[in-house]
């Protein structure tokens, strides 16, 4: 991709739509779309950061059950998982599978999803755990 030239474009939608006064959905959304190319590029604890500033900002503005909080939270659980944060990615997933279940439900495919991703990470840990004692 034209990482690159994105990200600029991107931060200037996020500028714009942070002077109008309001983090409104469209500054949540703008904010999304800047960390996922950031992170796109390569710059994960940057991608990290604007995620966060999204994820608190949506759930102060739209609830925590919105999909654009949900969404904005697994991101940053796989970003967090890449850095290598996996005590901090295991823990954010595992508050995010009981949101995903009462908004959608137990056997919509995006909570299956969280929920093995998370079997994935605690099987992970579990892994380290038991490496690092050896």
């Amino acid at each position: 991709g034209r990482h690159d030239e994105a990200v600029p474009l991107l931060r200037m939608t996020l500028d714009a739509r942070e002077r109008e006064g309001t983090k409104s959905s469209e500054w949540i959304t703008a904010a999304n779309n800047l960390a996922g190319t950031l992170s796109q590029a390569g710059e994960l604890d940057e991608a990290a950061e604007v995620f966060r500033t999204a994820i608190a900002c949506s759930c102060r503005v739209l609830g925590k059950q919105h999909p654009l909080s949900l969404k904005a939270q697994s991101n940053l659980v796989v970003i967090l998982h890449k850095l290598g944060k996996w005590t901090e990615a295991k823990q954010l997933q595992g508050e995010l599978v009981p949101l995903l279940e009462q908004r959608f439900g137990s056997t919509a495919p995006s909570t299956r999803k969280a929920a093995e991703f998370l079997t994935l990470l605690e099987k992970e840990s579990f892994g380290r755990k038991r490496k690092n004692a050896s």
